[in-house]
């Protein structure tokens, strides 16, 4: 009749030891699931304040019209390229490519 006793005692033991593992397991998922977060919320105020340094140097040095002027220099750039370079380059390019195939229709030379 111990033994019994002992074993329900013995059971209980095993029962509340599982219930902490799965507790503690629990809160390890959830201590990671925290430093997850905490990591990308770091990695996030990093970058806005990197992001607010660079807006208070642009405002130092010039503000918004300096900005303007150059994102202005920066667009006709890009039209230049678009409207102007890229079509020569094209240009040349079919010109090669025509050539290519060309000397490939021409056929084998002969000896």
């Amino acid at each position: 009749l111990q033994a019994m006793d002992n074993y329900q005692e013995m059971l209980d033991a095993v029962s509340a030891l599982r219930q902490e593992q799965d507790e503690q397991m629990r809160l390890e998922g959830r201590l990671g699931e925290q430093r997850s977060q905490l990591s990308h919320a770091e990695h996030q105020v990093a970058h806005m304040s990197q992001v607010v340094r660079e807006a208070q140097a642009q405002d130092l040095s010039g503000g918004g019209e300096q900005l303007l002027g150059q994102l202005q220099e920066e667009v006709d750039k890009n039209r230049y390229l678009c409207d102007q370079e890229l079509p020569r380059m094209l240009d040349a390019q079919r010109a090669r490519l025509a050539q290519l195939e060309g000397a490939v229709n021409e056929g084998p030379v002969s000896e």
